[in-house]
């Protein structure tokens, strides 16, 4: 079985047992974002190696904490985990490869607000964060959001100077690696634009399809960037055909 095909048949599976589940808790939201969690986290079980570790809770720093994070990959070690409280655990962000947060839809309150933990996380050193949304989420939309958060320039002294609505370099590392929306299969992924007018950092958006024009499930290529996240030597996979829109350029290089 070739990687493109491992990801592809887990992408199935995952997309089967959440149809399933909304079946059951179809008239009670909570239920299927707690459902949710816990099919994404026993699904990352099956793709990373077994010496990291995958569970919810909290990210500590120098005696900071996070607020609650719906994945953590971690590696494993004796200093990995600070407090465990069953399957929810604090661990040290040293040990971090990656956080996920999980949304069942997004709003700009909600994308704003995870805005702000991936900024305090990326302070830690935690610096792959992906944005998981089981709901639509359109270019315009993001591209919308991302203009319109406010972005506080400091002068030398480290005084906030004047809001700006723009990103400038250098480049605001805390922005999600990558965010999928499931039910609008868009992979928005973080990386360098090239433009008629310069080389540019901003997402791609991404269409994915197979040799045949088919649509593939965005969760191959989000499966993918987990798996490059906690492996050094993975090379990235061969999609059959990408579809590539018009990027959201973010700053320039």
């Amino acid at each position: 079985m070739t990687q493109e095909e491992k990801y592809r048949k887990l992408a199935k599976v995952f997309l089967r047992r959440i149809e399933e589940a909304r079946q059951y808790f179809g008239n009670h939201k909570p239920s299927i974002g707690f459902v949710g969690e816990y099919i994404l986290r026993n699904s990352l079980h099956t793709l990373v190696s077994q010496s990291y570790g995958i569970c919810q809770g909290f990210v500590t720093y120098k005696g900071e904490i996070s607020r609650q994070c719906d994945v953590i990959i971690y590696t494993k070690g004796k200093k990995s985990i600070h407090k465990s409280y069953g399957e929810l655990k604090i661990v040290n962000a040293e040990s971090v490869a990656a956080v996920i947060e999980v949304k069942s839809s997004l709003s700009k309150k909600t994308f704003y607000t995870t805005l702000k933990a991936f900024e305090q996380l990326e302070g830690f050193g935690v610096t792959d964060k992906f944005l998981f949304v089981y709901g639509k989420l359109t270019r315009g939309a993001l591209k919308s959001w991302l203009f319109e958060y406010k972005c506080p320039s400091t002068n030398a002294n480290g005084i906030i100077a004047v809001d700006t609505y723009l990103y400038d370099w250098p480049d605001k590392e805390w922005l999600p690696k990558a965010i999928v929306a499931l039910e609008s299969n868009k992979y928005f992924k973080l990386e360098h634009l090239s433009a008629y007018d310069g080389d540019w950092v901003g997402y791609t958006v991404l269409n994915i399809k197979d040799s045949k024009e088919a649509s593939i499930s965005c969760l191959q290529e989000f499966f993918s960037g987990i798996v490059m996240s906690t492996y050094d030597d993975v090379t990235p996979m061969d999609i059959e055909s990408y579809s590539i829109e018009d990027g959201i350029r973010l700053f320039r290089f």
